[in-house]
Parts: C-alpha cells; structure tokens; sequence
C-alpha cells in the first residue's frame, strides 16, 4: 500500500472503533458506512468489506484510479508544530450531479504509532494514519457549488495538536462525497504536515502579511518572492469568488461587505501561501 501513498495515488485513513484512537469522528464514520471492524482501512475516504486483503486492497484502488475526476483539492496550512489553521480551495469543473449534500471532511492522521498494550491484540505493532483531530469537525462542512463552472470554494479550520503526538509523523487527509450515495468525488493526501506549511506548491520561501485583521474593509498584503520575481495576489470570499486582484510586493485593498477574505499569493513558479483576514463593517 505504501506505493500508492508515496505516490499520491491513494488518501489512507484507519479507524480503531474502540482503544485508545476510538472518538466521535470514528463513530461518525462507522455508523454512515456501517462498519464496526477493528481497525478500519478506509481508501480516498471510500471503506469497502474487504478487510487486510491485499489484493483487494489494491483492486479498490485501481479501480479508483481508472475513474476521471472533476474536482481538484488544495490544502495549505498557516501555522506551527502546536496549532494553526488549514485552508482547503475545491474546485469543481463542472457540475458534480449530487444527489444529496456535498460536504469535505478532513483529519490530521498521525503514523508510526508503537502501539502498546491498550490497543489490544495490536499491541507490539507499528500503527499508520490514525486521525487525531479533525479541522473542519466531525461531520465536516457542506459545500454549495452552483456554478459558473469551473468553481473554487474556499474553506478553512483551526487544529491544535496534542504534546503526545508526534507532529513530525503527522499528514492531513481529504475527502470531498456525496453524503446521499456515499460517492467520494475526490481525496488528497499529504504525508508531511511541514512540506505545506504556508505553502500550497513548491518549495519556495514565500512570505506575506495581511493587514490590519480584523480590517473595517482596507487592508494591505506585504508579499516577498525569492529573487524579486512578481507574482499575483488574488482576494477570495469563502465561495470561492475573486474579490480583487493586484500584482504582488505591495498591494492594498478595499472590500465592501464584511466576512472573512482568504488573500493568496501565487509566485511565478506556481507556489502559493495563503492568509486569511476579518472585515466587519
């Protein structure tokens, strides 16, 4: 399986539904896809009745992978080792044709856990991709795309990590479904939390403060890019809608309405950061 993770081929999660990783989130999980097995192995977000089978394992995961999507996920994270937030930007190309509420769910999954004896006859053995926190809670956040197509909605919610786990062993996994049929439209993982620290793509050290925040609606984005290059500064309502615009170094910006904005940075090279800014009228 780790060829496929390595890959990005495949978003992992496994569920323990009772131990020391058993939480809300996994009773959640459990009960919309009707499973009790302990541990769960759940593939894009999609749990199939094939327990360890490797092959079948691997069946599932090409038979995934032969499907066409039409939804992209993109996930940065402001913040450290201790809390922070997680931005999330879906785009759809194209009308999903869902038959019920769409709605993204994600955790931070930590591996390499040395279970011991409360974990039962896994005791001794070397645990992968347990979720620990979920930033967009439990049961997620419904996304409501109506088009023009292609669309990008805009998401985002704070983590805070407990001392007892590893950060350094620590991934986010993403899925976007159809909470009426159960469809996964598409998953993202990433196996290191610090590779996308800040920044979407690339490994660039980028940089931008937005300010003030919260904002009556003026607000200014101060940008570095290595090598003086010039970018773009883009300004986005939490539908997804560009509000502004500006080349970047120094931009300022007015916004009518309150809310909170998401202000991305995009460099030549493709890396981005994005912040986030309040604006109450």
């Amino acid at each position: 399986m780790q060829s496929y993770v390595n890959s990005g081929d495949m978003a992992p999660m496994t569920l323990f539904y009772n131990g020391p990783a058993h939480w809300n989130f996994t009773n959640l999980m459990s009960s919309f896809y009707g499973t009790g097995y302990t541990p769960s192995f759940f593939c894009d977000g999609v749990w199939e009745n094939i327990g360890w089978d490797q092959a079948a394992c691997e069946a599932a995961i090409n038979s995934r992978l032969n499907v066409p999507s039409i939804l992209d996920i993109d996930v940065s994270v402001g913040g450290d080792a201790t809390s922070g937030v997680v931005y999330y930007n879906i785009t759809a190309e194209e009308d999903l044709q869902a038959g019920g509420l769409v709605r993204i769910l994600s955790a931070l999954v930590e591996s390499d856990i040395s279970a011991n004896s409360s974990w039962g006859g896994y005791n001794g053995q070397t645990i992968h991709w347990i979720p620990r926190i979920s930033p967009l809670g439990n049961a997620g956040i419904t996304l409501n795309f109506e088009g023009p197509y292609p669309q990008t909605i805009s998401v985002q919610g704070e983590y805070t990590i407990d001392p007892s786990w590893d950060f350094e062993n620590m991934g986010i996994v993403v899925f976007v479904m159809d909470y009426e049929d159960k469809e996964v439209f598409n998953a993202y993982y990433e196996v290191d939390l610090n590779s996308i620290m800040g920044i979407e793509s690339g490994v660039e050290a980028l940089s931008m403060t937005v300010g003030p925040n919260p904002s009556s609606g003026q607000f200014s984005a101060l940008c570095s890019i290595p090598d003086g290059g010039t970018g773009t500064v883009e300004v986005f309502d939490l539908s997804g809608r560009t509000v502004a615009a500006a080349p970047s170094s120094s931009a300022d910006f007015s916004v009518d309405r309150s809310g909170l904005y998401l202000v991305r940075l995009t460099s030549p090279q493709g890396g981005s950061i994005t912040r986030s800014v309040a604006v109450t009228r």
